[in-house]
């Protein structure tokens, strides 16, 4: 009972690598995280430097492949159809390259604080093969919240 107190709430809620990009961590799971604290995760190493690698993907294709620019001119209509679709295709990947690194900034830090969080698009968005499938690998954690929170208190088949 002394771990559902008002601090832990205030805390869980405000926790700022989670609350400002991060994925979304269950409230028991935060706390039991921060009642007993681990120490920083051991592949913190490879985990910042996979998302080094995806920063400078990030910046070489939006230098190469300015697709955000021609999207937002307008100018994505004025292509014909086949470079039309290729510059959309192009625009949804780098659009989940820019998720994929503001949630992974968010996970690092909280593993490097000892808090060890749900890791949030496991697959890339080129290979999900359903609509069900790209929701449950793109925002992993917020999933499991609405499965626990809000589909199995209102009668989900788990309950």
């Amino acid at each position: 009972r002394s771990r559902y107190t008002l601090v832990q709430c205030v805390s869980h809620a405000f926790y700022a690598p989670l609350f400002l990009a991060g994925p979304t961590i269950q409230f028991d799971d935060f706390v039991s995280q921060n009642l007993s604290p681990r120490p920083a995760s051991t592949h913190l190493g490879w985990y910042v430097f996979q998302l080094v690698v995806a920063i400078a993907m990030l910046e070489a294709g939006l230098h190469w492949l300015p697709v955000f620019a021609i999207a937002r001119s307008g100018k994505i209509g004025m292509l014909s159809r086949g470079a039309g679709l290729i510059c959309g295709f192009f625009l949804l990947n780098m659009m989940w390259l820019k998720f994929f690194i503001i949630w992974r900034v968010g996970r690092a830090w909280a593993l490097a604080d000892g808090v060890d969080p749900p890791e949030n698009m496991k697959r890339s968005m080129n290979n999900n093969f359903s609509v069900p499938s790209f929701w449950q690998g793109w925002h992993c954690s917020f999933n499991k919240w609405l499965i626990r929170y809000i589909y199995v208190p209102l009668g989900g088949r788990n309950r």
